[in-house]
């Protein structure tokens, strides 16, 4: 029984697209035991494929792997491989907007270093509104609701 379960286990992950198949390594999933190591496993095995990449590209791209739940290190392992394998850190969405915005935007200190430190620049304007991440930063820290971006500002003025 625990073949079948393996088997048709492996068959499913085996069938994802990448977004769901980065899911699985992020949270788990499928309502298989250790689904999570299974998925992760079966990534840095066999997909990371042209085919994933331009996925991605067309989606979110690095935000998809930068916004996950797991562990810092885990992401950054994920989204380390997945550059090596072709992603582009810098790939903007429909809007322009680079995975580096979208950090900025969450106010996540924590993904902004991790796209830094992938490769993302962060002189980069987007296609909208014509701003860089560092631009986007100082204008949401003035305006609207007061939130604390000053870890944020201060990585990409570094970076600059």
């Amino acid at each position: 029984m625990a073949v079948v379960y393996f088997g048709l286990s492996a068959y499913a992950i085996a069938n994802q697209s990448i977004e769901e198949l980065l899911l699985c390594t992020d949270t788990g999933g499928l309502r298989v035991p250790f689904s999570k190591e299974l998925c992760r496993n079966y990534l840095f095995a066999f997909r990371g494929t042209p085919k994933d990449i331009e996925a991605l590209h067309q989606g979110i791209g690095a935000s998809f792997v930068v916004q996950g739940q797991s562990s810092e290190s885990e992401r950054e392992e994920i989204l380390k491989f997945l550059v090596a394998k072709g992603l582009d850190v810098n790939h903007g969405d429909t809007h322009g907007l680079t995975p580096l915005h979208g950090a900025v935007l969450a106010n996540s200190a924590s993904e902004v270093e991790m796209l830094l430190r992938s490769g993302a620049n962060a002189r980069l304007k987007d296609e909208k509104f014509g701003l860089s991440s560092l631009e986007l930063a100082v204008k949401l820290q003035s305006v609207g609701k007061p939130t604390d971006r000053q870890a944020v500002i201060v990585l990409l003025r570094d970076a600059n």
